[in-house]
């Protein structure tokens, strides 16, 4: 549980760094609304966010705890591994300097690795440290100390992701069903199927799969017309 503390004046002029209230184990200041997909579930004692980024408890000079801004918004949301129980890593969430989130697998071979080398795929796709000292180090701590409740299924091909049914992987990347469900990003950035979600590539790929129940949503915007939700119905009820 964290507790919501507005900044004070001692520290509005310095965005890297926020007090806690005594005795708080953590703190969370203007935090923005977030949705499931984005909760800050099991954020461990000592570290707080924002819509600013990460914030870390450490004591300055004269032994007071200050919360200083260690990077970008980042979220870890589970572990997950495949269905042998192999490929242990976990499942994040980072935001860009525009504002957009990316979804991604660092695996715990990843995580042992020294900071610049673990940290590559998160760089890659927009996250920052903070200016300030140790702020890779902080980050890689928190990396391997927050481990939320929820456990991904890591997949790396197309298709459903087990005889149950509970999922399908498109070819865009995005799975369609209620499973947790965490793909690794190298499968969708080879030259034949693009990251980017295509009607082609998602809507025939999944009908295929799913039969003749299987519509697009008539819209072109974004990722909508992947969401052939009567498909998944008519596919779970035939036992395709």
């Amino acid at each position: 549980m964290t507790d919501t503390i507005a900044p004070t004046p001692n520290n509005a002029l310095n965005q890297n760094v926020l007090a806690f209230t005594a005795g708080s184990k953590a703190a969370a200041t203007n935090a923005m609304p977030r949705d499931d997909a984005k909760s800050t579930n099991g954020m461990p004692a000592g570290y707080a966010t924002d819509e600013n980024g990460i914030y870390e408890l450490r004591d300055n000079k004269e032994g007071d705890a200050l919360s200083t801004r260690i990077c970008s918004p980042l979220i870890v949301k589970g572990r997950c591994r495949n269905t042998v129980g192999h490929g242990w890593g976990r499942v994040l969430t980072v935001q860009d300097p525009d504002g957009m989130w990316h979804e991604l697998v660092l695996s715990e071979q990843q995580l042992n690795k020294s900071a610049n080398v673990a940290l590559a795929p998160l760089f890659n796709v927009g996250f920052e440290l903070a200016p300030v000292e140790k702020a890779a180090k902080s980050v890689m701590k928190l990396l391997n100390i927050w481990r939320p409740e929820d456990q991904y299924l890591r997949f790396d091909r197309l298709g459903w992701t087990d005889n149950k049914h509970d999922a399908f992987v498109l070819g865009c990347g995005h799975v369609i069903g209620n499973a947790l469900v965490a793909t690794d990003l190298p499968l969708f950035s080879g030259p034949l199927v693009s990251r980017a979600c295509s009607p082609f590539v998602c809507h025939h790929s999944a009908a295929r799969a799913m039969g003749a129940g299987a519509e697009p949503s008539g819209s072109s915007s974004g990722c909508a017309h992947c969401v052939l939700s009567k498909g998944l119905a008519a596919a779970n009820s035939s036992g395709v």
